[in-house]
């Protein structure tokens, strides 16, 4: 919960180009730690005396801070993530015998007591009249505690015992019901710091992170993610300067205030700078700085950011160069310059990994326990149409159905310097030398659709990007007139579709028979030397990804003819003195076995021996092709290769 506006304390400045900044007051010099610890100590004291609210004093607190009304309050908001105010119940005030007794009525709660006294008063005895004067009341409250043994301060004190005024500061508890320690002062200056650039935040509508002229491709992969779990859009472009930022938004809403999504954005924003200090070492950062070579204009592609040698190893310097956030105050627009204050969040993480022990194990407030386990990034998916297609496609590219198609998630962005314009899309696929890419388009807001349609057209604009569309039945008004290749899919985008529609747009046969005519000779004199090419070689040589184009390139390249080879299906292409040796050798080991018969894998071992190499696809499609021989299948398990 972040800070009120009003007590949030902040300097703006207004630069000459008309572009008015916010800066936040945070707390950092020595000052300001003795008052958290003065703050601190009157915390504890009323924690340790049991004091309720209404012994809190807001004014004495505000003495101490000098009369900063503002600085009181945010830090009493600071405290309250370590302390809490809890109800009192009736065994802190009561003994175990008048527990007992109200138990035995069931009044162990004072709206059920305030319940029983209203049956009273409004009893026959009573006449719903309590008394007129403050004795005539006083008098009725006097039977009221004697009918239940109790006293009539006693009655009193329980009725509203669960009035804000009577809540109680204890320090919170965790789930296994353990206290937290103390917080000490830098702790809460910290964590004031921290909700201070929260409320800023929370009053954004927009986020700018500059990430210099190389694009950190792990983190955009985990962005991208998180950009949908927090419902935030986001854009990746080029700056003035040839240099790559992100910009996030909020979605384009007729109603509403700019800073509507402010909360998502500041969460989002939060995750961001984490990953960044995960990924970022300093000595990297210092050795590319001194190693960066003199700016030469846009990158037209992009590329990872380059590792850098240390001392502890290869690191990548820290991605994100800057971080601008757009604040509406009273309905001004202000900058706030996020990434100089980054400094304050970087204290807090390291914080809590000081905590850390070995064996996964977190230490708090004396208490050990074992975190949630997360999902590794790499199995996220921006939702269950990608992740379902993705399976599916790789279960046939298991099974060699996709054509030779390779599919590859969240691969390079498409770089257009001159649009201004980076695009990630979903999935990329490959084929030999041909590279396609993929974008899926589910459901979007009618904003988010149209830049997502201006984007599309300048990559057209600019050309050389082979660019499939995915697009969702109910968007397809929208996307029927889209610059790409397009399918539509219904609840689940089917590989096979796709599939389809690749080998429409990207039919290259004709091309790949070519280059295999170029390497025809080097075929010929493999068949020459070794008497038997392997089917699987086959598809390599000549170019091919199914049966059909394999027959047609066979008999176009004229290799299954007599004079050149004999090609026999599932099994290879074979010269005639291939076959005339398997005929010679499969005889001679027949003649020599018991009973004039061998088991298919015995035959096999045999040719093998003899110098007689046998296809992936096993002996049974050459002995279809071998005069003299027949397999004989006397039962499933009894299978054997005779003359015949």
């Amino acid at each position: 919960m972040p800070l009120a506006m009003d007590d949030l304390r902040k300097t703006t400045v207004s630069r000459k180009d008309k572009r008015r900044f916010v800066v936040p007051q945070l707390l950092e010099t020595a000052d300001d730690l003795e008052l958290c610890a003065d703050f601190c100590r009157y915390f504890a004291q009323l924690t340790q005396k049991q004091r309720t609210q209404k012994d809190y004093s807001e004014q004495y607190l505000t003495e101490r801070a000098g009369g900063d009304f503002k600085l009181v309050r945010g830090l009493t908001t600071a405290f309250l993530r370590f302390y809490s105010w809890e109800g009192q119940v009736f065994t802190d005030k009561v003994g175990p015998e008048e527990y007992a007794r109200l138990q035995k009525f069931d009044l162990l709660n004072p709206s059920a007591l305030r319940l029983a006294l209203y049956d009273y008063v409004n009893s026959a005895l009573m006449n719903g009249f309590a008394g007129a004067s403050a004795w005539e009341r006083s008098e009725t409250l006097d039977l009221f505690a004697a009918g239940m043994g109790l006293k009539p301060e006693q009655i009193e004190e329980l009725l509203w015992l669960d009035g804000e005024e009577n809540a109680r500061l204890t320090l919170r508890r965790r789930k296994d019901g353990e206290l937290f320690r103390p917080p000490t002062a830098a702790e809460v200056a910290r964590h004031y710091n921290r909700l201070a650039i929260e409320t800023l935040l929370y009053n954004s509508s927009e986020i700018i992170f500059g990430l210099g002229q190389a694009l950190p491709a792990l983190l955009i992969k985990r962005i991208g993610y998180l950009s949908k779990v927090y419902h935030i859009p986001y854009d990746l472009e080029y700056n003035a300067l040839g240099e790559i930022q992100l910009r996030l938004y909020g979605p384009a809403e007729a109603f509403g205030p700019p800073t509507k999504h402010g909360e998502r954005l500041a969460s989002l924003a939060f995750a961001i700078l984490a990953l960044d200090r995960k990924l970022a070492d300093p000595t990297a950062a210092r050795s590319l700085r001194e190693e960066a070579e003199a700016y030469s204009g846009p990158h037209t592609t992009i590329l990872e950011a380059k590792p850098i040698k240390t001392r502890s190893g290869t690191k990548v310097a820290t991605p994100v160069r800057t971080a601008i956030a757009q604040i509406y105050l009273r309905d001004k627009l202000y900058h706030f310059d996020l990434l100089s204050f980054a400094h304050t969040f970087r204290r807090l993480d390291e914080e809590e990994e000081a905590n850390t022990g070995t064996g996964n194990e977190v230490r708090e407030a004396q208490v050990v326990y074992k975190p949630v386990e997360k999902n590794h990034p790499e199995n996220d998916f921006d939702s269950s149409v990608e992740e379902s297609f993705y399976a599916e496609f790789k279960a046939l590219e298991r099974e060699g159905q996709t054509t030779g198609w390779q599919l590859e998630r969240e691969p390079e962005a498409l770089a257009v310097p001159e649009e201004n314009l980076l695009f990630i899309p979903d999935f990329a696929l490959s084929r030999g030398k041909r590279r396609v890419w993929l974008e899926i388009i589910g459901f979007w807001t009618p904003a988010y659709r149209i830049r997502k349609l201006e984007k599309l057209e300048k990559l057209k604009r600019r050309g050389g990007f082979d660019l499939l569309l995915a697009t969702a039945q109910e968007l397809k008004a929208d996307f029927k007139e889209a610059p790409f290749p397009s399918i539509f899919y219904k609840n689940k985008l089917k590989p096979t579709d796709l599939l389809a529609l690749l080998n429409r747009e990207y039919a290259d046969f004709e091309e790949r028979l070519a280059e295999a005519h170029k390497g025809l000779d080097k075929i010929e004199a493999q068949l020459v030397a070794q008497d038997f090419i392997p089917e699987s070689e086959l598809y390599k040589l000549l170019g091919c990804y199914n049966k059909t184009e394999l027959l047609g390139a066979l008999q176009k390249t004229g290799l299954a003819t007599e004079k050149s080879g004999i090609y026999l299906e599932s099994y290879g292409l074979c010269s005639a003195g291939y076959l005339t040796q398997a005929v010679v050798k499969l005889g001679q080991a027949l003649q020599k076995a018991p009973g004039q018969r061998l088991t298919p894998e015995e035959a096999t071992l045999q040719l093998e021996r003899a110098g007689v190499k046998v296809g992936e696809g096993g002996i049974e499609p050459l002995l279809a092709r071998l005069p003299g021989f027949r397999i004989n299948r006397q039962s499933l398990f009894e299978v054997f290769v005779e003359k015949g």
